[in-house]
């Protein structure tokens, strides 16, 4: 009994074998004489140029800026160093107003007489071509603002740096 049920098995294994490799050639046969093979070009994926290609920003808190300079009780400065490598078509201008912090959710514009203060990298200029930055241009400045302490979380607020211009 158990020679006949091995039998059986290896019968029907070999029958298996034989009905997928017909199939397989039938297949082959019958498309090879209707396909031709053709090339379709592959379209590059263009993306769009942002302003997150020209910024790079890093920040720094601290309640003291220097001997004539401390954050009101209740506040600390946000020192915002950025480093704008214009590698687009837009021409930037530094002017402090022109750019705002973004923390926790919260808009908040600069403190101008902190961004002026002595030991903050920011260019003290009256003529306004002075602050641009064209294409091709490359400037490191540095921005404050001044913010509440019980506005923002803690240790990890999201922030980011928005670009009022254009």
């Amino acid at each position: 009994m158990k020679k006949s049920i091995l039998v059986i098995l290896v019968i029907l294994f070999a029958m298996s074998g034989v009905g997928c490799t017909e199939k397989a050639q039938t297949d082959v046969g019958n498309g090879e004489e209707n396909q031709t093979l053709t090339s379709t070009p592959i379209q590059p994926v263009v993306r769009e140029h942002t302003f997150d290609d020209d910024v790079n920003v890093t920040i720094q808190k601290t309640t003291y800026l220097n001997s004539l300079k401390t954050a009101d009780p209740g506040c600390f400065f946000v020192v915002a160093t950025i480093e704008l490598n214009n590698t687009g078509n837009t021409t930037y201008n530094i002017n402090p107003g022109m750019w705002a912090l973004e923390w926790d959710g919260m808009m908040y514009s600069p403190d101008i007489p902190a961004t002026y203060a002595d030991g903050v990298n920011h260019p003290h200029v009256i003529a306004d071509e002075e602050l641009l930055v064209g294409p091709g241009g490359h400037q490191i400045f540095q921005i404050v603002y001044q913010l509440q302490s019980a506005l923002s979380s803690e240790p990890n607020p999201e922030y980011s740096i928005v670009y009022l211009g254009e």
